[in-house]
């Protein structure tokens, strides 16, 4: 990261763990590897409310689908993007402070409507195998696995 990007603030950003019985919905950007994928996210306004963020994202990205907030994790992950990331954000943001909000999904899978410009495609995926999707050792995935276990962990009542 260039030096002058170190003064940039970082964005607030919330990102949305959705679950529906023993499956996590995921998806992947557009131009993103095969392998690459997250959980539905976005950043919070200035002085939203972190649950109305997480609503509002995820109308913005699958369309305005049935969901129930469960609670909001105690977790957080601050990162830095790569020069390349900063300039894609108008150079506003040196990089993220995430929060995790743990959604249900009540609604049926094909009511789903992905955002088309952002979004290439999503998934369900068991709890077991999100590891295998979203564990990578490469900027910006660093960490981002960790983090998600530690808010499956901190709800891990849910799903015993």
């Amino acid at each position: 990261m260039k030096d002058i990007y170190k003064t940039l603030p970082y964005r607030d950003n919330v990102a949305c763990i959705v679950f529906k019985d023993d499956e996590f919905l995921l998806v992947q950007l557009h131009k993103w590897e095969p392998n690459w994928w997250k959980f539905p996210q976005g950043g919070i306004d200035e002085g939203e409310k972190i649950e109305d963020a997480a609503s509002r994202e995820l109308r913005e990205e699958i369309g305005d689908c049935k969901i129930k907030i469960v609670g909001t994790s105690t977790h957080r992950l601050q990162y830095d993007w790569d020069d390349v990331s900063i300039q894609r954000g108008k150079c506003r943001w040196r990089g993220q402070n995430q929060r995790y909000v743990l959604v249900e999904f009540k609604d049926s899978e094909e009511n789903i409507q992905l955002q088309e410009e952002e979004l290439h495609t999503c998934c369900w995926v068991k709890k077991d195998k999100l590891k295998d999707h979203l564990y990578q050792e490469i900027p910006p995935f660093v960490g981002y696995w960790d983090s998600i276990e530690k808010v499956l962990t901190e709800f891990s009542s849910i799903w015993e």
